[in-house]
């Protein structure tokens, strides 16, 4: 009785006080931890993830992503259904000021080798029993042991703060004056997008709980009030704009709010689901996008492309680690789509207080505080290569939080779920560029094939099966029906990251060479990696040695690239098989060119086909009609396939071309592209015009050639 007074206690005097959000840990065998959490949800504003044994509505972990936007006073997270670190970040930003999350756990002393259903979702084919303990539980118990504001209920005791709010926040309803300056700064903004000149998007950025919404509801209100603006409302799911309506509706009560649109005389805000709005014919005023992070970046670039006002609301941490991606790939492409845009970011949050506990506990506990290694070049320290264990890491809290503060800033897909899989994944390897004690680059290795694909291995290459992970592996032997490939051992080169201040200075090539020297004596026959190509990703690892030989056909929805595969034999034994897929990767990249690859960047397809063509001679009855269509007697239609064959025969002569008439011969010879599509893109009159700039180019080719 004693245990229930003191909670008792406790709640009541969260409930007297203004306070904090707070995490409550219920650590126990699992109908035990349903029962007392289920005691303290006294009312229906709450939420459940995971098993609730049928006592409440439950959400499962996959479905987390629709209820962000939305506000719950409690939050229940049942870690016994399966521990999701993204989930878990990201939902602790619906919980309202003064509410609690609440986490149900094992006991502490057996959680790290409790067997998590989410396991099988982290971990390749073949490794499944490879985890005994994991590290990456021992690191989280010890930060809740560690927060004196992380509230812990036991079978044998129950202890916890009570996290008092500043004081400013003892006026009901009050709000820091710079939260409510940013917001009106942002509202401003919004409306300037919308009234002001074109082709200027605002990109609105902050953490969860800013205000971003608030802006954007309250914004769109004022410009139905004032303007009578039509607007469009793109995010996720219709939940996830919740707040938005009910910003918009506060702020102008008078306007009519029916099922995913609220109408003012003849303005209107409208919620359009993101497959359905490139189609939608309306003459929208005003585009507005709501956790665009979680959108699909090849639809954020054609909406930025179709409008000329967009406003784009996006949360940096929590959602996927796709934050970071808007700010490493939608910001580049509106650089140099939309070169005016327009960028605030707010700071001060508004839907809890300042200091908060629960977001700091998870910032801390996922390594998610946002500190960018900004260190200085200096070379008089020498630079050394070590491989690192996922012990050291739990061990070392400095070096894992700044490893993955690296990653987070290197890469677009790093998310929360990959912190688990930092220390406990038994197929990963970690290696590191260190500087006396600073860190100054990181590589994620990820073995695949060997032994554990071999009894699989022809059913893979046939296309029977496709097992988890061992990506590069399965890719490779499926598409050339080569099934051998994947019985070989491999290191993929997943992730990997340098400091700023020290790009551009050999030191990813000073890693990639440790790794495979580290792979010589750990029986590895192939190195791999796989990433969005791009020019400049394709040309660091040709120098690193690695052969490009596959390239997907369709490019990936996160990216909006298509994915290449590179490989780099290990031993002697094994050149004669990358020599075979490069050659088998020719003749499907020629095939393809005008084909899958018909709307692949030019100057990449150009340096794709670059780096892997020799060059076949060319029949004299070839050499004659070029020779003819550069003197102007033949034109270009009726010699297409002779000409293709002489831009692939002196393909690397082709780079002295300027880059634009480059991508038009490659968009013309290669690609077969339609002429009307060729002048739109490269800004020609016409046919003639395009003939014209291909038969310049080929001169320039063939002067260069009887030098």
């Amino acid at each position: 009785m004693k245990l229930y007074n003191q909670i008792e206690s406790w709640l009541t005097s969260r409930a007297k006080n203004v306070v904090h959000r707070q995490l409550l840990v219920i650590s126990g065998d699992e109908p035990w931890a349903i029962e007392q959490a289920i005691k303290l949800c006294a009312t229906n504003d709450d939420l459940w993830l995971g098993n609730s044994e049928g006592a409440c509505s439950e959400i499962s972990p996959q479905q987390y992503q629709n209820f962000l936007g939305q506000e719950y006073n409690t939050l229940v997270f049942n870690a016994y259904t399966g521990f999701r670190a993204n989930a878990a970040i990201a939902l602790s930003g619906i919980v309202t000021k003064n509410g609690l999350m609440i986490l149900i756990c094992p006991e502490l002393d057996s959680w790290p080798r409790y067997p998590d259903p989410d396991w099988a979702n982290r971990v390749s084919y073949g490794f499944q029993d490879a985890l005994v303990r994991s590290h990456f539980i021992d690191k989280f118990i010890k930060t809740i042991k560690q927060d004196e504001n992380v509230a812990l209920l036991t079978k044998e005791g129950f202890q916890a703060a009570l996290p008092l709010a500043p004081k400013e926040a003892l006026t009901e309803n009050a709000l820091p004056a710079i939260a409510l300056q940013q917001q009106e700064l942002a509202v401003e903004n919004i409306i300037k997008v919308a009234t002001g000149h074109r082709n200027r998007p605002l990109v609105l950025s902050a953490d969860r709980g800013r205000g971003k919404s608030a802006a954007l509801g309250i914004a769109a209100a004022k410009l139905m009030l004032t303007k009578g603006k039509k607007i469009a409302l793109v995010a996720p799911s219709p939940s996830t704009v919740q707040h938005v309506f009910s910003h918009a509706k506060h702020y102008l009560p008078e306007a009519q709010h029916s099922k995913n649109k609220l109408s003012f005389n003849e303005g209107y805000m409208q919620y359009i689901a993101p497959d359905a709005i490139l189609a939608q014919t309306s003459n929208f005023e005003l585009l507005l996008i709501d956790e665009a992070a979680a959108l699909p970046t090849h639809l954020l670039y054609k909406l930025i492309d179709r409008f000329s006002r967009i406003v784009f609301s996006t949360t940096l941490h929590g959602y996927e680690g796709s934050g970071r991606g808007f700010d490493l790939r939608v910001k580049e492409y509106l650089n140099v789509n939309k070169p005016q845009w327009r960028n605030l970011h707010l700071t001060c949050p508004m839907r809890w207080y300042k200091g908060d506990c629960l977001e700091s506990f998870w910032f801390n506990a996922l390594c998610m505080h946002n500190t960018p290694c900004a260190l200085p070049y200096s070379p008089e320290t020498e630079i050394s290569c070590r491989f690192v264990s996922q012990v050291e890491l739990v061990q070392d809290t400095q070096l894992s939080h700044n490893l993955f503060q690296l990653l987070i800033e290197a890469h677009y897909q790093t998310s929360p779920d990959d912190l688990i899989r930092l220390f406990d994944s038994p197929e990963q390897r970690c290696f590191v560029l260190v500087k006396g004690n600073e860190l100054v680059g990181v590589a994620l290795v990820i073995e695949e094939g060997g032994e554990r694909l071999a009894p699989l291995h022809q059913d893979i290459a046939a296309g029977k099966r496709r097992v988890k992970g061992h990506l590069v592996a399965q890719n490779i032997a499926f598409n050339y029906a080569y099934a051998e490939f994947c019985q070989h051992k491999q290191w993929r080169i997943s992730r990997i990251a340098i400091a700023s201040a020290y790009q551009s200075r050999g030191l990813g090539q000073q890693l990639i060479d440790h790794i495979i020297q580290h792979a010589q004596t750990r029986d590895i026959t192939f190195m791999t990696t796989s990433f969005g190509a791009s020019v400049r990703l394709l040309k660091f690892w040709q120098r690193a040695g690695f052969t490009l030989v596959n390239l997907s056909k369709k490019p990936e929805i996160s990216s909006a690239q298509h994915s290449a595969q590179l490989i780099y034999p290990v031993t002697e034994q094994v050149k004669n098989i990358e020599h075979y897929l490069k050659n088998v990767f020719l003749l499907e990249l020629c095939f393809q060119s005008d084909k899958a690859f018909s709307d692949l960047e030019p100057l990449l397809l150009h340096h794709a086909l670059a780096s892997v063509h020799s060059g076949a001679p060319l029949e004299p009855i070839n050499l004659e009609i070029i020779k003819q269509f550069i003197d102007g007697t033949r034109p270009l239609n009726v010699c297409l396939r002779s000409l293709r064959a002489y831009y692939l025969k002196h393909i690397r002569v082709f780079k002295k071309l300027d880059k634009q008439h480059l991508a038009l011969v490659v968009a013309t010879l290669m690609q077969n592209r339609p002429f009307a599509a060729i002048s739109k893109e490269f800004s020609v009159t016409g046919k003639h015009q395009i003939e014209l700039t291909i038969r310049n180019a080929l001169k320039l080719i063939a002067m260069d050639e009887h030098r």
